[in-house]
Order: structure tokens, then C-alpha cells, then sequence
């Protein structure tokens, strides 16, 4: 039985090498260097290599890349006050989102009034719902994607 064990990991093993995309011929093209040891990413495969040096580096495309900068805007636009909560009540407020795609996976907030929590909503919209449990001001900040953008919201007693 322990014979059986191990032969069957080793096999596992084998399979796993054999069937890895680093092993395959052709799999992953040679990489461009981007920083000095990582390739450029490609629809199919993230970055490849390992980088040799620390530092901040900035990759320019190549030919066959493309590079979108798409404006992150957000409705109320940032900087404005969002309507008053109370403590103990239910509270429900939607901001707008277009020029990118709201989901579970791009949507982030920081500083949100205790009790409060941002969620996706319907499409492309961001909302920020709860029931608030302490007064006061505060100042969340929402992120989706690459945009950001900062409110002001009073909860009441």
C-alpha cells in the first residue's frame, strides 16, 4: 500500500512538470524585457521572468500592445457631501461609476462611518448602506479601479 502511495505522488509529480506551461514548447513566448529580468504580459499570461533589480519601472508598450487610459468618474463627483445618516436608522446612498467596471474584485473603500459598508449595486454603481452606530464626520473614500473619490458624510445622533 505505501508502495502504491508513493508511486502514485511520483506520477502526480510527473504529470504536473509535464503539463506545466513553463515546460511546454511555445507556451509562453520569449518575454521583452520590461525591468531587468521580467517579460511583458500578454493577453494570456501575466508577467514572466523574475526581476533582478529592485526599483520602480515604468513598461512601455510594444508593438501589438495596446494601452487604454480611460477616466474613472464618479457621480456625486468627489469632494461632495452625501446626504446625513442618524444613528440607529437605516441608511442607503448610490454613487454613479462610468469608466469602469464596478465588481467585488475592483471595489475598495477606506474611512466609512462605523455600521456603513460600500457594496456593488445595480450596474456600475457603488452603494453605501447600513445602519450607522456612532456620530460624527467623516470622510470615506471609494475606490474602483484605477479612480478614487472622497465624500463627506454626517452621521447624526
Amino acid at each position: 500500500m505505501r508502495d502504491r502511495a508513493i508511486f502514485t505522488a511520483l506520477l502526480f509529480c510527473a504529470c504536473v512538470t509535464a503539463c506545466s506551461p513553463k515546460s511546454s514548447p511555445g507556451a509562453n513566448p520569449e518575454p521583452t524585457a520590461v525591468a531587468p529580468g521580467a517579460g511583458e504580459p500578454t493577453k494570456a499570461a501575466p508577467f514572466t521572468g523574475e526581476p533582478t533589480q529592485a526599483n520602480q519601472f515604468n513598461p512601455t508598450p510594444t508593438s501589438g500592445s495596446t494601452t487604454t487610459n480611460t477616466a474613472v468618474t464618479f457621480t456625486p463627483p468627489s469632494g461632495s457631501t452625501l446626504p446625513p445618516a442618524t444613528v440607529g436608522s437605516f441608511y442607503s446612498q448610490a454613487i454613479t461609476v462610468s469608466g469602469a467596471t464596478v465588481s467585488t474584485n475592483s471595489l475598495s473603500a477606506s474611512a466609512m462611518p462605523f455600521g456603513l459598508t460600500a457594496s456593488v449595486g445595480s450596474t456600475n454603481t457603488v452603494v453605501i448602506s447600513g445602519v450607522p452606530t456612532q456620530n460624527g464626520t467623516f470622510n470615506p473614500i471609494i475606490r474602483v479601479g484605477l479612480g478614487s473619490v472622497d465624500y463627506t458624510i454626517t452621521v447624526n445622533q
